[in-house]
């Protein structure tokens, strides 16, 4: 498919078949376009926790508003904002912004100022708006992916922030929940067309 096939292709698919898992193969796919994925001055503020245990989907089901499709999909991945990494002089942080081998020392010097100017002293809310919102763009990208495989996602956004990141057993000041992400093969085919406004409502060239 080409890009635009995969965007009509992909829709919230809120029934999963549990008969049908995804292969290694095109797991890994869905998620190295995760990692792949963009971000803001190329920090990568992301994780993906892959859940494999049965007991653990239920109680992640359980944190999302018991939403169905969450223990149902063949893969369930939860993807998280990293946000103690991301402080100045956090080795994360420096090693992001000085792995470019084509600038000298005392240009990554520079940009590490700049990077401790930009984000020093942000609180913790400040830092995972910032992350989460990166995490999108991943997210968006590994659903499409999934798409062009013939594979099928949903996208909760619906949940308990505290009880699922208490599930998981996470540092808050270390990681954070941003979404969590459904993917399998649909139990019944789609029961309606895409629904989207039309091109004109949505763009304006300014000249």
């Amino acid at each position: 498919m080409n890009y635009m096939d995969v965007m009509d292709e992909r829709y919230s698919c809120r029934n999963f078949d549990p008969k049908k898992d995804i292969s290694d193969i095109n797991l890994k796919e869905i998620l190295e376009a995760g990692r792949k994925s963009p971000s803001s001055i190329g920090i990568e503020p992301w994780m993906f926790y892959v859940i494999e245990s049965k007991s653990l989907k239920h109680d992640i089901r359980l944190a999302c508003n018991n939403q169905p499709q969450v223990e149902e999909c063949a893969k369930l991945v939860v993807v998280l904002a990293k946000i103690d990494d991301l402080r100045p002089n956090r080795p994360h942080a420096d090693m992001m912004v000085t792995r470019r081998h084509d600038k000298s020392d005392a240009q990554k010097e520079e940009y590490k100022k700049w990077y401790k100017a930009r984000f020093e002293g942000l609180s913790d809310e400040a830092l995972y708006h910032y992350s989460s919102l990166q995490c999108y763009i991943a997210s968006t990208n590994m659903v499409n992916m999934a798409a062009s495989l013939g594979i099928q996602s949903c996208i909760v956004a619906g949940f308990d922030k505290k009880t699922l990141e208490s599930t998981l057993n996470l540092d808050p000041l270390k990681l954070q929940v941003s979404l969590v992400l459904c993917f399998g093969y649909a139990a019944s085919p789609r029961k309606q067309a895409q629904l989207r406004r039309s091109f004109d409502s949505v763009v304006k060239f300014i000249y």
